[in-house]
């Protein structure tokens, strides 16, 4: 656990390298201890997982992660909370791979489980429904994309609050659709503008989507 610790620590600081040594270390100190199908172990490889996504080694994470969803069903079955994250974690890597086609099976089983675990709202499902929504416009089902950002939308609204910020790359999601494939210009800048104000209430106005939010509507209203 100390050696994960530091490994979560030195990912924050973005030495990399040296999470990913002392992540390996600590898996085989896992292992030895509790062998290779326990919840640690998958759990550590989930770890690793999301670093080699943050050193855009996306295939090695996507096969990690999936290795950890595998010991996961062994574990514990199909139906379990466990289940839900990796799935969604798996489906997160294919949409960075640009497969949305490959994350759609994935987040349907995560709907579906998420659901019938928890029922609505749920912490869960706001990343779920986010990236339902993402794998939607990247297959250009633009329809569909909107209603799972609008779901998302409503579920984390109902939970943390309109100001949540997590919300502030939804909308400016919505307002890209809005523009670009729905040419309603209205309903762009009224995402556009949530976004601004959520930004500005999560002290986040540096951010890079709030700069390309920024841009955009005020092009937009250049053009009105």
């Amino acid at each position: 656990h100390a050696l994960k610790g530091i490994a979560n620590l030195k990912t924050n600081e973005g030495l990399l390298d040296e999470a990913e040594t002392l992540y390996n270390r600590a898996l085989e100190l896992v292992i030895k201890y509790e062998g290779e199908e326990s919840l640690n172990t998958a759990r550590m490889y989930n770890e690793l997982a999301y670093l080699y996504a943050a050193q855009r080694r996306l295939s090695l994470s996507l096969e990690t992660h999936k290795k950890c969803l595998e010991m996961i069903y062994k574990l514990y079955g199909k139906k379990h909370p466990e289940v839900s994250a990796s799935l969604n974690n798996i489906a997160s890597i294919y949409l960075d791979l640009k497969q949305p086609e490959e994350a759609l099976p994935y987040l349907e089983e995560d709907l579906k489980l998420t659901l019938e675990l928890y029922g609505e709202p749920h912490y869960n499902l706001g990343s779920t429904y986010t990236n339902l929504g993402s794998a939607y416009r990247d297959l250009g089902d633009i329809d569909k994309a909107i209603y799972y950002y609008n779901k998302a939308l409503e579920n984390n609204e109902k939970l943390m609050g309109p100001d949540y910020h997590e919300n502030l790359k939804i909308h400016n999601n919505l307002g890209h659709l809005y523009i670009n494939e729905e040419y309603d210009t209205d309903k762009a800048i009224a995402h556009f503008h949530r976004a601004e104000k959520i930004a500005q209430s999560c002290g986040l106005e540096t951010s890079p989507v709030m700069a390309d939010l920024t841009l955009l509507g005020q092009l937009i209203r250049l053009l009105l």
